[in-house]
């Protein structure tokens, strides 16, 4: 029989102080948060200047030279995004207090429909049948 040999530790944290806890901020006044928000608007204009793909670089190459009139230019599927992500966020904390068939299933429709515009912002292939904000418009394929 093999006996194990118990091992003992040498370290001292006799020292060890908890670290400070960081004051919270002050809330900002309204006419605070419009100064703050005109300062970032000038920022990202200098920055839009100095480089054409700010806000940008998530996005596949074929997306960024379509026109802005297009149905499904990423700055329209962006907004699409962040309106169904809290369509489907409100429809989660429902299924949280009580479970109903057809709000699951809308939840998980949602659910993909982001999923395939986050994958399209990034790929640029759309892979779901419909678009639109609410998936309105359905997709028409055409045979060469």
């Amino acid at each position: 029989m093999v006996r194990k040999k118990k091992i003992t530790v040498k370290t001292d944290n006799s020292n060890w102080q908890a670290p400070k806890k960081r004051k919270p901020r002050k809330p900002m006044s309204e006419e605070q948060r419009v100064a703050a928000a005109a300062r970032l608007e000038k920022v990202r204009e200098k920055r839009k200047e100095k480089n054409p793909d700010y806000g940008l670089s998530g996005i596949a190459q074929s997306l960024k030279e379509l026109s802005e009139d297009h149905p499904r230019h990423p700055k329209k599927v962006k907004k699409w995004i962040n309106i169904n992500k809290e369509e489907r966020d409100s429809l989660r904390k429902q299924l949280r207090i009580k479970y109903d068939k057809k709000i699951n299933n809308r939840y998980n429709i949602l659910d993909v429909y982001v999923r395939n515009m986050q994958s399209y912002l990034k790929s640029g292939v759309w892979t779901d049948l419909f678009y639109g904000v609410e998936q309105e418009y359905k997709i028409r394929y055409v045979s060469n």
